[in-house]
């Protein structure tokens, strides 16, 4: 049964980083596309 929530914590953790990760990655190409739109 511990096994069990060890595995699901890590899932979570792995989940949590990935969304993390790609919030920043949308984050960033926003900002890409924001100073594109002052620069033309």
């Amino acid at each position: 049964m511990n096994d069990h929530r060890q595995v699901m914590t890590e899932y979570l953790a792995a989940f949590i980083e990935e969304l993390v990760q790609a919030g920043v990655k949308e984050a960033v190409i926003s900002l890409v596309r924001a100073q594109r739109r002052l620069l033309y």
